[in-house]
Parts: C-alpha cells; structure tokens; sequence
C-alpha cells in the first residue's frame, strides 16, 4: 500500500501537535522569564528603598548626637550660670560660709549631672528605637525577597517526552493499519 491523502493528513495532524506543544512550552518559559524578571526587580526595589531608609535612619541618629550635644552643652552652662548666680547672690547678703558653698555647688552639681544623664538616657532610647526600626525594616526587605515566587518553567523533558508520544502515536497511525478480516493491527507496509 501506497503513502496516500490520508496518510498525508494523519502525519500533517501530528506534525501540528508537536508544533503545538512545542509553542506552548515557549509561551510558558517566556512567561516564567517575564514573571521572574519582575520578581526580581521587585527585589530590587525593595533593596533600594531599604538602603534610601537606612541613609534617612543615619541622619536622624546624626541629627540626635548633635542634639544631645548640644543640650549637654547648654545643661553644662545652666550649671555652671546657678553656680555663678548662688556665688553673686551669696556675696551680696554678705552672710555666707564655705560649708554653705560648698553643700548649695554639690546640689547644684547634682542637679546638673541629674539632667545630663536624663538626657543621655533620652538621646540613648531615641537611636535605640532608630536601630530597632532599621532592623524590623531590614528582615521585612530580606523575608519578602526570600517569598518572592520565582517560577519555574516548563521541563524540557516533558516537552521531549510529549513529542515523543506524539511521534509514536504517528507511527502507529501511519505505519499499522486495521486489517478488515480479523480486525488486528497489521504493518502498512508489508
């Protein structure tokens, strides 16, 4: 028996098929490397804006050590003008002994180290909570950059495999035949 029109069909019909799974494999593996593509400039977005929110963090403790500077600086002058004030007014009642000085400085001293060390433990809170805002954002970026969802592309295996069934199928369409008397499957070509 001859290769005819209907064998022609039958080839061209599975040729079709491979062309077809052969075009879904590359539409999927285009769409994998589009959706991992986005995914992965999401993450870099998102590292970014990480660096820009530790570079703000940074100012802002920078801004508080020069805050804290500053008022250590203006509790040490309030200090030091009591002391100058307590010494002047002393001085003009005339009524005054160094125990009397002595004891009125310590307080005033006192009071001065009192304010500097609220101080400190304000300006110490303050870059406290800088820190633990930065390391909360910092395993926020790195736990949704971990879930990212890369998607994996189609097997190139299953796109062999499937061609491979569909090339067997081919051979058994084309290369066998029905034989009208038994009813079994026959070469074609015999």
């Amino acid at each position: 028996m001859s290769f005819g029109w209907a064998e022609a069909f039958t080839l061209g019909s599975h040729a079709l098929n491979i062309y077809q799974e052969n075009l879904k494999y590359d539409e999927l593996s285009l769409e994998a490397a589009r959706r991992n593509a986005q995914t992965r400039r999401n993450a870099q977005i998102r590292n970014q804006t990480l660096g820009a929110n530790d570079q703000i963090r940074g100012e802002q403790a920078a801004l508080e050590a020069k805050s804290y500077a500053f008022d250590s600086w203006e509790i040490a002058l309030e200090t030091r003008r009591a002391k100058a004030s307590a010494m002047a007014e002393r001085a003009q009642t005339g009524g005054f002994t160094i125990d009397n000085y002595k004891s009125h400085f310590d307080n005033i001293s006192r009071s001065g180290a009192r304010a500097r060390s609220r101080r400190l433990l304000n300006y110490g809170t303050r870059i406290r909570n800088i820190q633990i805002e930065g390391e909360g954002d910092r395993r926020a970026t790195v736990a949704k950059n971990f879930s990212a969802n890369f998607i994996q592309g189609p097997s190139k295996t299953g796109l062999v495999l499937a061609n491979l069934g569909i090339g067997l199928d081919a051979a058994k369409d084309i290369g066998f035949k029905t034989d009208v008397k038994t009813g079994t499957q026959v070469p074609r070509w015999q």
